[in-house]
């Protein structure tokens, strides 16, 4: 059990979410080829917090961190389409859901918060976040 498995669990819902969609977003992966385009995109990141082992013998172990989605959308077409889109993933990833893959059952652990938008060459950015945990033993 790994951190990998924390993203595996993620990322299968984000490209699961994505692949049903009329006109899916372009996503950029953390170390994966992209190149980004004129169009809305996503950009996603996983930040792992320090493993802990929360009983005696050591048998436990407790994986949590942040998982960060930023939305890339067109610049000065105000903010609603990128809202948009976070609330998409805000309905995706509620607090408290439940993912699993092969041995890992993992939880997100608070609902998506959506951070202030910026600007940044020539894109609208809007970072969204959430909180997750899988405890294994």
């Amino acid at each position: 059990m790994s951190n990998r498995k924390c993203r595996q669990a993620i990322e299968t819902a984000i490209n699961t979410w994505n692949g049903a969609k009329a006109k899916p977003y372009p996503i950029a992966w953390e170390n994966a080829p992209f190149t980004p385009s004129e169009a809305t995109y996503l950009r996603c990141h996983m930040l792992p917090a320090q493993t802990d082992s929360d009983d005696l013998k050591g048998d436990h172990r407790c994986y949590r961190g942040v998982y960060q989605i930023s939305i890339y959308a067109p610049i000065n077409q105000g903010s609603g389409g990128a809202e948009a889109v976070a609330d998409e993933l805000a309905a995706l990833f509620p607090n408290n859901k439940r993912l699993t893959v092969t041995g890992l059952s993992l939880q997100t652990v608070s609902p998506v918060s959506v951070a202030r938008g910026m600007q940044e060459e020539g894109r609208y950015i809007l970072p969204c976040s959430f909180y997750y945990r899988a405890d294994v033993i």
